[in-house]
């Protein structure tokens, strides 16, 4: 049984990424399966034989590049994007507990701090740069304080704890790609908050 490819008024890149898409499972090198965020998988496949035509084999290999191709770029222009707003001083993702995404000058989307969140955020700072408490005491006084989730509304947890502490996002600069950029948006702690806690954290408080 033949299972067709698009038409060949279709041949554009666009057409034929559902299709690439569709054979990432196969066993080769550059084909890679489909990362958290990307489109839906439309399963069309092509089933070449042994007396398959040369030219159909070389044009289903060309259009397979040409889809390859098409979803390089779409990530190469989406990174180029989320670097450009770095450069910015704009976080580029989704807002950390603590902060809450909002619309800001041009129509962009930044953060600010949460009313409701960020003073119990910089609480979690200041309990743990004490060195009184383990982050599994923090994580206890956290849920004590009504500190949660905001789409849950379930407690945090100690990995939760950890990566919040780590995060130098409340500092108002942030680590993007590897790089640490100032930030336009208000901080939630001190930058001498910040460090004293690494201090704890690394054993040296």
């Amino acid at each position: 049984m033949r299972i067709d490819p698009p038409a060949e008024s279709a041949f554009r890149p666009e057409a034929w990424v559902t299709f690439h898409r569709a054979m990432v499972g196969m066993s080769a090198p550059w084909w890679k399966r489909p990362t958290r965020g990307q489109a839906s998988v439309v399963y069309e496949f092509v089933i070449l034989s042994d007396s398959s035509r040369s030219a159909e084999k070389f044009m289903h290999g060309i259009k397979v590049l040409m889809a390859k191709n098409y979803i390089d770029n779409l990530a190469e222009e989406v990174s180029k994007g989320l670097r450009e707003k770095a450069e910015q001083g704009m976080w580029p993702s989704f807002a950390p507990l603590g902060y809450r995404n909002v619309s800001v000058e041009d129509g962009r989307r930044g953060i600010e701090p949460d009313p409701e969140r960020a003073p119990l955020i910089a609480q979690l700072f200041e309990w743990y740069s004490t060195g009184d408490y383990s982050l599994k005491g923090v994580a206890q006084k956290a849920q004590q304080a009504g500190i949660t989730f905001r789409k849950s509304g379930g407690p945090l947890p100690t990995p939760t704890i950890h990566k919040i502490l780590r995060h130098r996002i409340y500092t108002g600069e942030f680590s993007w790609k590897g790089r640490i950029y100032p930030g336009k948006y208000e901080p939630i702690i001190s930058k001498d908050l910040f460090e004293r806690v690494q201090d704890v954290l690394d054993g040296r408080g």
